[in-house]
């Protein structure tokens, strides 16, 4: 009886043990399927296949390629504010928004001192960098502003040496053409100086022929001239004669130089004139700019030597066309 009995005792817990079977395999099932669900949006779906945190980080990276600075710091901000650690490419976007913000505060401050040496050197520390255009382009403008500070020809081809491709580069070769139009050979300026002499030498002899032919007959470049020398105090060339007897007139210095005046190409003159004549000593009021030659102060007749400064305009083909003495 007592075997029957167990028997029996075992044929009504069957049914329960299949239950609990049941329940554990269900729940294995689930903590599986829940664990592979993890994995499965940890490693596809975290942002990936994720439409609008994949669409920013291509907007972050077509504006990176396009170098619009402004609009990449500010995408990249939104980004950051918006995902988290989690996000697919948030790591990805974290260092490159450090790179970015570490060179963005090295350009402000280049910028700021807006020079070439510092604007060599955050070229040196970025090479490709996120603003290494815009470096290159102020670079550019801020070297052709020192050539033009120092407007000289050695200052402007070395701009067109180290920017082969310049934005100034038309301007630059322009300013090079001008300047060597107004370089002044030793030839020039030995005629010049010639040239002006020779006036001095034929009015002095009284060639008035020959004056007139030295002299050249454009109004507009004599009228101009006015204009350059309004600083002196202009003498009739008639008052260096006077009814003393003129016995030499002569330069004691000069200076030459190109000059253009209304887009002509002239040579400006700056000289002292030394005027001998004779003149009896009772006649000198004033001895104090007057050279005496001591050989003569016993004689009769002094020979005394007056300096006067003046200046001269000459044309291209070396005629005078202005001439004022003080």
């Amino acid at each position: 009886m007592a075997f029957n009995d167990t028997s029996a005792s075992e044929e009504k817990q069957s049914p329960r043990s299949s239950v609990r079977a049941w329940c554990t395999i269900g729940s294995i099932s689930f903590v599986i399927a829940l664990l592979a669900s993890v994995a499965v949006w940890y490693l596809f779906l975290r942002g990936g296949n994720n439409d609008e945190e994949r669409e920013a980080f291509d907007r972050i990276m077509s504006l990176k390629s396009e170098g619009d600075t402004d609009l990449f710091a500010q995408s990249l901000n939104e980004y950051l504010d918006t995902y988290n650690s989690d996000a697919y490419h948030f790591s990805q976007l974290k260092a490159l928004g450090d790179r970015f913000f570490t060179e963005q505060a090295d350009w402000n401050d280049a910028r700021e001192r807006m020079t070439v040496t510092s604007m060599r050197h955050f070229l040196a520390s970025h090479p490709e960098g996120f603003f290494h255009v815009a470096a290159n382009k102020m670079l550019d403008s801020i070297s052709f502003s020192d050539a033009l500070r120092l407007n000289e020809k050695a200052a402007f081809q070395a701009y067109l040496n180290q920017f082969v491709q310049g934005t100034y580069r038309n301007e630059a070769e322009q300013r090079i053409a001008e300047i060597e139009k107004l370089e002044l050979s030793d030839n020039e300026k030995t005629e010049a100086t010639h040239v002006l002499a020779s006036f001095f030498n034929l009015f002095c002899k009284e060639k008035i022929d020959a004056v007139q032919d030295s002299c050249a007959n454009d109004t507009s470049v004599s009228s101009y001239a006015s204009l350059l020398f309004a600083d002196s105090i202009p003498m009739n060339l008639e008052e260096l004669n006077t009814d003393k007897k003129m016995l030499d007139c002569r330069f004691a210095e000069a200076s030459v130089q190109k000059v253009d005046t209304l887009g002509m190409v002239c040579y400006q003159l700056y000289f002292t004139l030394e005027r001998e004549f004779e003149e009896p000593p009772s006649s000198v009021a004033d001895t104090s700019s007057v050279v005496v030659d001591d050989a003569e102060k016993d004689a009769h007749v002094w020979v005394k030597t007056e300096r006067h400064d003046g200046a001269a305009l000459l044309s291209d083909s070396m005629k005078i066309i202005s001439v004022s003495i003080k």
